[in-house]
């Protein structure tokens, strides 16, 4: 069983890997390349990552977010 902390991770990164939460990405974001690719293979890709992985994008997305609004 997936513990459920590690879970809500995961659907946290699905959401911001579909798309910016302030609207558009800056050069240097994680999640840029991953949103060219389709629904299916962002969902693969984020489903292979590690919790440490799932740590970094979050925690750089909370301080762009911070810093843009």
């Amino acid at each position: 069983m997936v513990d459920q902390n590690l879970r809500q991770k995961r659907i946290w990164v699905k959401g911001l890997i579909i798309d910016c939460p302030v609207g558009i990405s800056l050069e240097n974001c994680p999640a840029k390349d991953s949103r060219l690719l389709s629904i299916d293979e962002q969902f693969e890709l984020v489903d292979l990552l590690d919790e440490s992985q799932l740590d970094k994008v979050i925690s750089y997305h909370r301080k762009c977010m911070n810093e843009r609004e």
